[in-house]
């Protein structure tokens, strides 16, 4: 009975457009009584229509990778058919379900069009990518740039909390400094 009740809800949801809530109710109505039947159709419908809603990628909405063959393409489509077609189907989603997939299916069929779309969404991954490295890169920079300011701030504050050296020390220092000669015969038995 919850179950029922939770695949109801699943379909108010859905006629709301509230996809997120129509998944979540359709999978506690699946998971209440796996053996509701169609729970699975419904839940495949609601993903469809949001596939749909989010962003318009037929690889998505067919739920594929991306730049998948066309052989691929057509045998998800006939998996997808079975599922979603409205004489199966008894969701509210049912029929908007089936007319994605077949759009999504016509698209793809035409080998012009999948090849240019396969190209824009290659350039946007490498556009991204491109864009990820940049920001990457000015971050490790911004990193280094921090961190020679954390060491230059380390050094002055150890130049600063040294005691003054004594004459003897200065000294020694300045014969080190400038009569390396002074050094070799002084070391050199």
């Amino acid at each position: 009975m919850a179950a029922i009740k939770a695949l109801d809800d699943a379909e108010a949801y859905f006629k709301l457009q509230k996809l997120d809530a129509a998944i979540k109710q359709a999978t506690q109505a699946r998971n209440l009584n796996p053996n509701l039947p169609n729970v699975d159709n419904f839940i495949t419908a609601y993903k469809i229509h949001k596939a749909m809603s989010s962003k318009k990628n037929w690889y998505v909405v067919l739920g594929i990778p991306e730049c998948t063959p066309s052989l691929i393409v057509n045998k998800r489509y006939k998996e997808l058919a079975l599922v979603v077609h409205p004489d199966k189907n008894v969701s509210a989603s049912a029929e908007g379900a089936f007319k994605h997939v077949k759009a999504a299916l016509d698209f793809l069929s035409d080998p012009v069009r999948k090849k240019d779309y396969d190209k824009s969404l290659m350039s946007k991954k490498k556009a991204y990518a491109a864009a990820a490295s940049r920001k990457a890169a000015a971050a490790a920079a911004a990193k280094e740039v921090q961190a020679a300011a954390a060491r230059s701030e380390i050094n002055s504050r150890k130049r600063r909390s040294n005691q003054p050296m004594s004459e003897l020390e200065y000294g020694i220092n300045l014969i080190m400094k400038y009569s390396p000669k002074y050094m070799e015969r002084k070391f050199s038995v």
